[in-house]
């Protein structure tokens, strides 16, 4: 299920009471002899439509809006064969993690280009039933490696140099390089939307060194928007930078860009529970970060998906509702004319 809130609850409760009392002043009517409508009639009026299988949190909504049906699964839905050029070498750091492969459809475009980012204990191997479900749904797929180290700035280099490596390269497989949509599970969201909304601070020994790393649109799959104030006792700390080097921690913190890149569309998507036996980000993260971009003035929605996991986005998962749905809404932005 996708959950929807408003920011209009107390007129929609004001709304409910006045139908309430419209039906009160009915009913004492029907005492007259010849009464306009019937009971039943109203009743039928009230009954309320089917539960959806999912609900969204639309932060610029000024009206309720019916959650749209159930997405099916990509693979249904697929209707162009792709093209897969892997390996390819996108940032000269010597070590592990500076590969891509390029997923493009083998008909002509220019198709919006989409980067794929994974998360902490991931690679792009986990991600490739994504990169080929959202080529095939049409788009030019770069599905990344980044290496995750303590702190993240290096990881942000990297895929800023990915961006830049996309923007310049996707002709080349028929993308247009005006539209790129990242989107990022775990660690890889929360990296993300700062390269997203700040990406031209991030440089990194990129392969393709021109260009802006900034993006279109992001949707970030259980993303962990507030680690640079959560102490992780496994050594994914970041809480000490603030004392210690407050730049850097200003650098690296996706509140601190808050109001850059403000064309930027946002997604964010969650599972509805934390399972305690993995690591889950809490609702309360995601409505924090959800409630200052909306603040901000940004194009973003909240969306909780019932009984997804934090690895739903994965190859073992790609039957999953949130595997469709963050198909869907990646296309969605994608397909969005360029800002």
């Amino acid at each position: 299920m996708r959950l929807t809130f408003s920011h209009h609850n107390i007129l929609y409760k004001l709304a409910i009471w006045l139908i309430a009392m419209w039906i009160v002043v009915g009913c004492s009517s029907s005492l007259s002899p010849t009464p306009t409508m019937s009971p039943a009639t109203s009743t039928t009026t009230q009954e309320p439509p089917a539960t959806p299988t999912l609900t969204t949190v639309p932060a610029t909504s000024t009206t309720t809006q019916e959650s749209p049906a159930t997405p099916s699964s990509p693979a249904k839905t697929a209707t162009l064969t792709t093209e897969v050029t892997r390996g390819i070498v996108y940032t000269n750091v010597d070590t592990l993690r500076t590969e891509l492969d390029v997923y493009a459809p083998n008909e002509p475009g220019p198709w919006p280009v989409v980067v794929v980012t994974h998360g902490v204990a991931q690679n792009r191997h986990h991600f490739t039933d994504l990169a080929e479900a959202i080529a095939s749904q049409g788009s030019v797929v770069y599905n990344i490696d980044v290496m995750f180290t303590i702190p993240y700035r290096p990881s942000f280099e990297r895929i800023a140099c990915a961006v830049r490596f996309a923007r310049t390269t996707a002709a080349d497989y028929g993308g247009d390089p005006s539209s790129i949509t990242l989107v990022g599970n775990s660690a890889g969201a929360s990296t993300g939307v700062v390269v997203a909304l700040a990406g031209d601070d991030f440089e990194g020994d990129c392969v393709v060194t021109e260009g802006s790393a900034l993006l279109n649109a992001l949707v970030g799959f259980e993303g962990d928007y507030d680690y640079p104030y959560t102490f992780y006792p496994d050594g994914w700390d970041h809480t000490y930078l603030k004392d210690e080097d407050p730049e850097l921690w200003h650098a690296i913190n996706p509140y601190s860009h808050i109001g850059r890149n403000p064309e930027l569309q946002i997604r964010l998507v969650y599972g509805d529970e934390v399972d305690p036996a993995w690591y889950d980000v809490q609702p309360e993260v995601a409505m924090e970060f959800h409630q200052a971009l909306v603040e901000a003035g940004y194009d973003v929605e909240l969306i909780f998906v019932e009984g997804a996991s934090h690895t739903d986005l994965t190859n073992q998962s790609h039957s999953s509702d949130a595997f469709a749905i963050t198909v869907e809404l990646v296309m969605e932005l994608a397909r969005a004319p360029s800002q």
